[in-house]
């Protein structure tokens, strides 16, 4: 404010409109913020399963507590044993979600049955998912996605929970282009590539998480 013998009602509109101005910015700045965080994709840890469903690839993302190894190999052994338990309880292709223990599930049913109103043929059933979709809790959710191939890839989502299928899809074409074309590696094997770590780690960073702890 400039000193002078400023009437007080001039000095005091000067001051409310300054203040006003630098509300207004910090009103804004906030929105932004929390549409960002909003639409920010918090993904804690990556899991590949080949089609016998052992695990063959893990990544995990900083900022969070980590599991073990032998805590990854079960809870993704566990998850493949009660997916195919899942996709065997309904005799047609269909999706739905049931409430227990405040945690919900998406399961796809079996591989015979054909989506109503998809179009796809009964002969094409096989290429529909097969098993659990995704698991819903009050602090995380676990969702997969099922390849063709019986391969799964999940993920391990943060709050704000959000639909990460096609991030998953994504990690499915890197792992076709930089781990199947590789001459080296050998199909349902753990999967020792570097390039396809970095990809997975920079497509994780684009999409708003953090680095990769490894």
């Amino acid at each position: 404010l400039t000193r002078g013998p400023l009437p007080s009602g001039r000095l005091c509109t000067s001051a409310g409109a300054t203040d006003f101005r630098r509300a207004r910015r910090c009103i804004g700045l906030f929105r932004e913020v929390r549409a960002r965080r909003a639409a920010m994709v918090v993904v804690s840890a990556l899991y590949v399963l080949n089609r016998n469903g052992s695990l063959i690839y893990e990544q995990d993302f900083l900022g969070v507590t980590q599991l073990s190894s032998n805590d990854k190999i079960r809870l993704t052994s566990t998850f493949h044993g009660i997916s195919a338990i899942a996709s065997q309880m309904s005799p047609v292709q269909r999706s739905f979600s049931s409430s227990a223990g405040g945690a919900s599930a998406a399961v796809a049913g079996g591989a015979g049955g054909a989506a109503a109103g998809s179009g796809l043929g009964s002969n094409l059933g096989f290429l529909q998912p097969d098993g659990i979709l995704s698991l819903d809790a009050d602090t995380f959710r676990l969702q997969c996605f099922h390849t063709a191939t019986g391969m799964k890839f999940m993920a391990i989502v943060l709050p704000p929970l959000q639909d990460v299928e096609p991030l998953l899809r994504q990690v499915y074409g890197l792992y076709s282009d930089f781990a199947l074309k590789n001459p080296f590696y050998e199909l349902d094997m753990p999967v020792r590539c570097e390039l396809f770590s970095k990809e997975v780690n920079r497509l994780f960073v684009d999409v708003g998480g953090s680095p990769s702890a490894s």
